[in-house]
């Protein structure tokens, strides 16, 4: 029985707050073997790490969730301001 998949969500930029239209994800086949993925702010330029995985799907959900764990601006600044 096959899983229905998820689209993959991305949370807006956690620096410029770009909404998510304005978010690439890139997706490069390495080799037959593997490919990488990252996500990228167009407004700012901020973006994660590459992360690589066999499965195109795979690497995509990895650097979506990678993106979407970043906290808000506002909330890290309220972290160092409490330090």
């Amino acid at each position: 029985m096959k899983t229905k998949e998820k689209p993959v969500t991305l949370l807006p930029c956690p620096f410029c707050g770009q909404t998510p239209d304005g978010l690439r994800i890139r997706v490069d086949q390495l080799s037959p073997e593997g490919t990488s993925a990252l996500i990228r702010c167009d407004n700012c330029g901020s973006s994660t790490d590459a992360y690589y995985h066999w499965n195109i799907r795979k690497s995509a959900e990895v650097a979506a969730t990678a993106w979407n764990r970043r906290a808000p601006q506002t909330q890290q600044k309220e972290e160092n301001e409490s330090n």
